[in-house]
């Protein structure tokens, strides 16, 4: 019975020795494996979250690329609408319509002052005759003569109100080549040189080219009885060309051969190299040079109709 308790407890020492350490080990193992499963799940995330990062800063370099794209593409527009205007044909369009508009105006106007000339004329006959039956005491030829008169009068008035009406509609036409801006820069100007008691403004608006288009940052004048426009915008009008010497104070123009110089300094006036005299020296105003219209177009070729009621100026 001795021996047999023995034998169990070797049996029992046995099994602690060799059973013990396995369990011990397999415990190990499954922490092991734990913590190295924990740690690639750590590390699984880590990378998770490193990659949306990583896609979250691509999808803001995508939104500044985008960003830019579109910064890019109003740029464009903007060229796009600076090029607008003559090049692509709008801004022609709209001088050409102006222009018919004007040349139209111009036409109707000339029909109409043709139709008043040919009743004055008929007046100035009629008048003739009456005068003569007066003289031979025909009264009742003169009282035919009169009622006569006395309707082509009335054919006169009606024309004269129907220029007065195509005046004013080519002034607002050439009021259109004015931007707002523009216009009131010259009331401005014009408020100004109304202070001298010698200049009388003119608009703008009052003087006509018809056979080319003029615009004015200074507006024309009546000094000493003589219409005076900036020589500069006068002369490009007519296609003649302007040059100032700034040191010499001389403007020069010149259209095909013909040469005009203004001295301001010595109030001269040379054309063609001779000295020339006129009534109303060149002036300086609004820092522009004005000179009498007149001398200007006769010198150029060209003709001037000043409507005195009106006070319309006609350059042809």
């Amino acid at each position: 019975m001795k021996n047999l308790s023995k034998l169990w407890a070797v049996m029992l020492v046995l099994l602690l020795v060799f059973v013990l350490p396995t369990i011990v080990f397999g415990d190990n193992d499954k922490g092991n494996k734990g913590q190295k499963e924990a740690t690639q799940v750590h590390s699984s995330d880590e990378e998770n979250v490193s990659t949306d990062e990583d896609q979250a800063e691509n999808s803001d370099e995508d939104v500044d690329e985008d960003a830019d794209t579109d910064e890019d593409a109003e740029v464009d527009e903007d060229q796009s609408d600076e090029g607008t205007g003559e090049e692509n044909g709008k801004g022609k369009g709209l001088d050409k319509d102006w222009k018919i508009s004007k040349d139209a105006l111009q036409q109707e106007k000339a029909d109409i002052a043709a139709l008043k000339d040919q009743v004055e004329v008929q007046l100035e006959d009629l008048e003739q005759q009456y005068q003569l039956a007066e003289a031979n005491g025909d009264t009742a030829l003169m009282e035919t003569l009169m009622s006569q008169m006395q309707q082509l009068h009335q054919e006169k008035d009606t024309y004269q109100e129907q220029m007065k009406q195509k005046i004013q509609e080519m002034q607002d036409l050439m009021k259109e080549r004015y931007s707002q801006e523009e216009l009131d820069a010259l009331t401005k100007v014009a408020e100004e040189l109304g202070q001298d008691e010698k200049v009388k403004v003119l608009p703008v608006t009052n003087v006509f080219m018809k056979n080319g288009e003029v615009k004015f940052d200074t507006p024309p004048v009546v000094k000493e009885g003589r219409i005076l426009l900036p020589l500069r915008a006068i002369s490009e009008a007519t296609g003649a060309t302007v040059a100032w010497d700034p040191g010499a104070k001389k403007v020069t123009i010149t259209q095909g051969e013909k040469e005009i110089i203004f001295d301001l300094t010595l109030q001269k006036v040379y054309v063609d190299g001779t000295e020339t005299t006129i009534d109303v020296s060149a002036d300086v105003m609004n820092n522009r040079t004005v000179v009498p219209l007149r001398f200007i177009m006769e010198n150029l070729g060209l003709k001037v109709q000043w409507e005195p009621e009106t006070k319309v100026i006609e350059i042809e």
